[in-house]
């Protein structure tokens, strides 16, 4: 889960019983392992050190984390709904560690998109890419097509608000969402992606092309 979980996602991803849960968790904080704040069920547990959560998480078999990650993902979307929609990118990366591209995606769109949303456009060019580079080992159909094109058109935005209109790296998203619109047809995306090419042209003093 984390360096930090709270007692009710551990108790919602694991299938023992509660009484052996808390008692596992007891001797962990007894141990000085686990740091506790609040009383089950209201408790959260920090690991001491990064260090001891790291081994513990490097212990275990990749088919076994896998397994842990994709339980945690669906307990954040069906049960967690309040931290999915705020921190999409953490439902994402635990999809993407379980292997689901194709969940994980729309997941680092949306974590994207909110980054643009309140200016923190370093991190989101970061959560486009995870999802544009998930997409480069999924088949071309339409809707891998679509998202990827969503992906792109924000992506260019966000490199355009952090390297200038004029930027080359802020000009490819907007190039390649660009061949991917012609591909799909005439949809409403196509026009930001003109926008935007236009501003790169024009900053750039190529007026003909702009």
């Amino acid at each position: 889960i984390g360096r930090e979980f709270t007692y009710e996602l551990i108790r919602t991803v694991l299938t023992i019983d509660e009484e052996t849960l808390q008692n596992a968790l007891l001797k962990l904080v007894d141990s000085e392992l686990l740091y506790q704040r609040g009383l089950p069920p209201q408790s959260t547990y920090i690991f001491k050190h990064i260090l001891i959560r790291d081994t513990a998480y490097d212990s275990l078999l990749k088919s076994r984390r896998q397994q842990y990650h994709q339980q945690i993902a669906l307990a954040l979307e069906k049960k967690f709904i309040d931290i999915a929609e705020a921190q999409p990118q953490i439902v994402a990366y635990h999809y993407t560690e379980a292997g689901l591209a194709q969940q994980a995606i729309p997941y680092w769109h949306k974590a994207g998109q909110q980054a643009v949303h309140r200016s923190a456009n370093i991190e989101a060019i970061s959560h486009l890419r995870k999802g544009l580079e998930l997409l480069k080992n999924l088949p071309e159909t339409p809707e891998n097509i679509q998202q990827e094109l969503e992906l792109q058109i924000t992506l260019g935005a966000a490199l355009t608000a952090t390297k200038g209109y004029a930027d080359p790296e802020a000009e490819a998203p907007f190039t390649r969402a660009r061949k991917l619109c012609q591909n799909l047809g005439n949809i409403p995306q196509f026009f930001p992606i003109l926008n935007g090419l236009s501003v790169f042209y024009f900053t750039r003093a190529e007026y003909q092309t702009a």
